[in-house]
């Protein structure tokens, strides 16, 4: 379970002697009903989407075509297809000779649409 730092500033009453003094208190703070990977999230309007939001799904920006064939002992930390000049998706291999697809934006301009 995940805890957070916290401080606590305030009054301790003591009810037999009808007397009180400032007290700080540190601590750690943690949820019982949730756990790490999961488990009941509280109401109310959180900001995360799920299968129930009425909100639509944020654009998940993917390469628009087919990934290339890596040919067959191709190094690590290949250039597999460059991406073009004017901005777009080129394809790697990592240091693992694993394919992946980086987007190089036009110059000055943003990411991918």
């Amino acid at each position: 379970m995940a805890a957070i730092p916290v401080e606590v500033r305030g009054t301790l009453y003591d009810l037999q002697t009808k007397s009180s003094r400032q007290v700080f208190l540190v601590g750690e703070a943690s949820r019982s009903d949730l756990q790490v990977g999961g488990g009941p999230m509280p109401g109310g309007d959180l900001g995360i989407w799920g299968p129930t939001d009425p909100r639509p799904t944020p654009p998940i920006h993917l390469p628009p075509e087919q990934p290339p064939e890596v040919p067959p002992g191709t190094p690590p930390n290949s250039v597999v297809k460059a991406a073009p000049e004017g901005g777009g998706w080129g394809y790697y291999t990592d240091e693992n000779s694993a394919l992946y697809a980086a987007y190089r934006p036009a110059a000055g301009g943003a990411g991918p649409r």
